[in-house]
């Protein structure tokens, strides 16, 4: 059943259960999971499917409230052109993941983008006495969690409002 398109608030599709449980999914490998040893090769691969799933969403939330933002600067310089303000879109979801697969395709392949990202996140990191020091690896085979983004877009897909 689709969701009821404008009724809804615009941050509704990212609280979409797929994503919330991936969320949780990467959570709960990432501190239980992985640190405990238990079979290395699915631990270590099921952080970046679930990152694949969620991460796009966060983008594409990005890019809804950046348009509602510029949608209300123009509604107040042009009142007599009004727009409506919109919820998600395609345009939207795309950006959120072709953003999120470009990113995460170049941390994994690229030793300089890698040092990068993470001394971005540990400079910015507020749960310093929970997560001292955040890491990221480097593996190309990390790829292999890329189709995980058609996945996002099926999810974000529900909840079309705007045309594009």
């Amino acid at each position: 059943m689709k969701p009821s398109g404008d009724a809804l608030p615009p941050y509704r599709f990212a609280l979409d259960r797929v994503f919330v449980a991936a969320f949780f999914m990467m959570l709960l490998n990432d501190h239980l999971l992985r640190p405990s040893g238990i079979l290395p090769p699915v631990t270590g691969k099921l952080s970046d499917f679930a990152v694949m799933t969620f991460l796009p969403a966060a983008g594409a939330l990005i890019s809804v409230y950046a348009r509602r933002a510029w949608t209300g600067l123009w509604n107040t310089m042009n009142p007599s052109a009004a727009r409506p303000a919109r919820g998600i879109g395609r345009a939207d979801a795309l950006l959120g993941i072709i953003a999120s697969g470009g990113v995460f395709t170049a941390i994994k392949t690229s030793p300089r983008c890698n040092d990068c990202y993470i001394s971005a996140i540990n400079s910015i990191n507020v749960l310093r006495g929970i997560f001292p020091r955040l890491t990221s690896t480097q593996d190309i085979t990390d790829l292999v969690a890329l189709p995980f983004l058609v996945l996002s877009y099926l999810v974000m897909r529900r909840y079309f409002t705007a045309p594009f």
